[in-house]
């Protein structure tokens, strides 16, 4: 098989990104109304990058010949083969998560994200092996060539699993950039209407998320913008910041006191960046 090792794009950060949508797209989203489904759809429309890709360059999305994400790619210059785990289908895609596997031929979001089947990559079970690592994966990383490469999942469906909350009466609490807790279940319910759980690293398994978007990247703004005083501390003492904003949030009890926001209290403002994250 011919190596095709470049791609059409860098590659992105994305962040939320409005966008226009095309007659055809507002047809569908009328149609979705009844159903009470139009801002769920008009959301798969804005966030698909696809979506941007197309509607902004279209020249490159016309050369297009596969659309993957970066587990897509990484393992595709691995073992040189269009493949991608299930668990590792995160993202605005015709993914049908429910069944954890691409959409149906007939299903609406086909026409919400305008990718083709022959665009995607063959989905492999978690756990089962998306193939041997090729000489030229061998010589560029160094890993044995012939070795097998096993289907994972997502970070995040990883991180659950390695927490061992593989029940729904276990939760993992992640503080990252976007706070989140997760169980795992065997049943498909979406927490949130029309909205689905992602796929667990354990086969048929569905991890339920709730995230606050911002999560501790709060705290990271909060200590570049507000925080030069502790920062001059924490170097002098050889400590972290954050662990003087600890001493000001335990000063403040639960609830900030009412304040949504408060940008020249400082306790209550230190508050803002932490209490409000691990409490939601």
């Amino acid at each position: 098989m011919k190596m095709v090792n470049r791609c059409a794009l860098p590659l992105y950060g994305w962040t939320r990104d409005e966008r226009g949508t095309t007659a055809a797209e507002r047809v569908l989203g009328a149609a979705f109304a009844v159903a009470g489904a139009s801002e769920t759809v008009a959301y798969l429309q804005a966030e698909a990058e696809a979506n941007w890709i197309r509607t902004n360059q279209p020249e490159i999305w016309k050369k297009t010949h596969k659309y993957l994400f970066l587990s897509g790619y990484l393992t595709y210059r691995l073992v040189g083969q269009f493949v991608d785990s299930v668990g590792c289908q995160v993202g605005y895609i015709p993914f049908d998560y429910k069944k954890q596997t691409w959409e149906g031929k007939n299903g609406w979001k086909w026409q919400a994200v305008p990718v083709e089947p022959r665009m995607l990559p063959k989905l492999i079970t978690q756990a089962q092996p998306l193939g041997q690592i090729t000489a030229n994966a061998s010589h560029d990383t160094g890993i044995p060539e012939g070795l097998t490469l096993i289907a994972a999942a997502a970070d995040k469906a990883c991180e659950v699993t390695g927490a061992g909350a593989l029940a729904p009466n276990v939760a993992c609490l992640s503080y990252g950039t976007t706070a989140t807790i997760n169980t795992t279940h065997s049943k498909y319910i979406e927490v949130i209407p029309l909205l689905p759980p992602y796929p667990s690293a354990v086969p048929m398994l569905y991890n339920f998320e709730i995230q606050i978007y911002r999560g501790f990247w709060m705290v990271s703004w909060f200590k570049h913008e507000f925080g030069l005083r502790e920062e001059k501390i924490s170097a002098e003492k050889g400590i972290q910041t954050e662990e003087l904003f600890d001493e000001l949030v335990n000063s403040v009890p639960a609830g900030s006191q009412g304040w949504f926001y408060n940008r020249t209290g400082r306790p209550d403002c230190v508050s803002q960046g932490l209490k409000p994250v691990a409490q939601s």
